[in-house]
Order: C-alpha cells, then sequence, then structure tokens
C-alpha cells in the first residue's frame, strides 16, 4: 500500500507542509485533513513542500483547487516548494502551472507572504 507522510511546522505565520510519498485518491484525505486543521487555526499562508513527494493523481491536485478560493480569500495562498519535475508535469498536464507559484528556495518562498 501507498502512504504518505505529513509533517507541518510554522516559521513565524507560514505554515509549511512537507509531503513524503504519493498524494492520491487513497492519501489526498489525510492532506485534506491537515489543510483543514491549519485553516481552523486562521492560518492561510501555507507553503507545501514537493521535495519528497513520488506521486501525485488528479486527486492529489484536487486538494488544492478546493482549498485555494478559501485560503485566498482570507488573504493567504498556497504556494508550492522544490516540485520535482515529474510532479510539476502533472500540474502542466492539467493546466494549473500558472495557477500556484512555485519556488525551489525556502526563504523566497516564505518571502512572498510579507510583500
Amino acid at each position: 500500500m501507498v502512504s504518505l507522510d505529513i509533517v507541518a511546522d510554522d516559521v513565524n505565520d507560514v505554515s509549511i507542509v512537507r509531503l513524503n510519498g504519493f498524494l492520491n485518491a487513497d492519501t489526498s484525505p489525510i492532506f485534506e485533513e491537515t489543510l483543514q486543521h491549519i485553516m481552523e487555526q486562521n492560518k492561510y499562508k501555507i507553503i507545501v513542500d514537493f521535495k519528497k513527494l513520488e506521486y501525485i493523481s488528479s486527486a492529489g491536485v484536487g486538494c488544492f483547487i478546493g482549498n485555494i478560493k478559501r485560503v485566498r480569500k482570507n488573504g493567504g495562498d498556497i504556494v508550492f516548494l522544490l516540485m520535482p519535475p515529474k510532479i510539476q508535469r502533472v500540474f502542466q498536464l492539467l493546466d494549473f502551472q500558472d495557477f500556484f507559484q512555485s519556488f525551489n528556495d525556502e526563504l523566497e518562498a516564505v518571502d512572498t507572504f510579507s510583500e
């Protein structure tokens, strides 16, 4: 069975969610729960670190699409960090590559929220 490990921590007022494994129909509810928990704390500045993510399905992408409106409505955003090329391709195939900002440096990602 495929798995997803999630580690969430905060840097100042920014939540960083680090994903490790597979984000698909089986594991997306776990990720969705993590996002909901963050937003229940009125935290809407979210960075998702994809460095150790091996696979994402359309169900995984749906987690971002399903939550971005609420996040942006509350003055925040979801930005991506360290996307492997195979994960980037999924977002490109679904034509969502321009919908989210992506960074290769954590400090740059965090700084985007202070602008």
